[in-house]
């Protein structure tokens, strides 16, 4: 914030000196000093460039990262949502949630047993309070029931969803 405001003041400063020594010329005729005050406002005007490109390529900086973090987000929702219908879970499925992720309420048309493979998930099955799983968990989900899967922990967890 601070180079800004210097190479602003800058600017100006050679804007400024350049008015003057080109009025200074008009009334003396001296061709130098109106080439000086030219050569003051060249440098401002490249300053002013130099200081739009710094702009512009922090502007796209921001755009690339905020771009990255939309795209990070929808990768997470396309495969949030590919869990979120349980017909599209194959005879072998897996599930792996990262620290602090969860799916969306899930309902099942068909009954599932789900394992835990690795990590500890908190699991809410129909109208059940959450319970936690850990590994080896098995893991039975009836017919037509709401769920909800959550990983709480610091680490990834893993599981394995088979239908029945």
């Amino acid at each position: 914030m601070i180079g800004f405001n210097i190479m602003k003041f800058d600017q100006i400063r050679n804007k400024f000196a350049g008015t003057i020594k080109e009025a200074a010329s008009m009334i003396t005729g001296n061709d130098q000093l109106e080439l000086k005050g030219e050569t003051h406002f060249s440098k401002a005007k490249f300053k002013s460039y130099m200081s739009l490109n710094d702009d512009i390529a922090d502007i796209k900086k921001l755009n690339v990262e905020k771009i990255n973090d939309r795209i990070d987000r929808y990768k997470k929702q396309i495969n949030l949502a590919y869990w979120a219908n349980v017909n599209n879970i194959e005879d072998n499925s897996q599930i792996v949630l990262h620290a602090q992720e969860a799916l969306p309420e899930i309902y099942t048309i068909k009954k599932i047993h789900i394992t835990i493979v690795i990590g500890r998930i908190v699991m809410q099955i129909g109208d059940q309070e959450e319970r936690v799983y850990s590994p080896c968990d098995v893991i039975d989900v009836p017919i037509r029931t709401m769920m909800k899967i959550k990983n709480r922990s610091s680490y990834k967890s893993a599981t394995i969803i088979m239908k029945s």
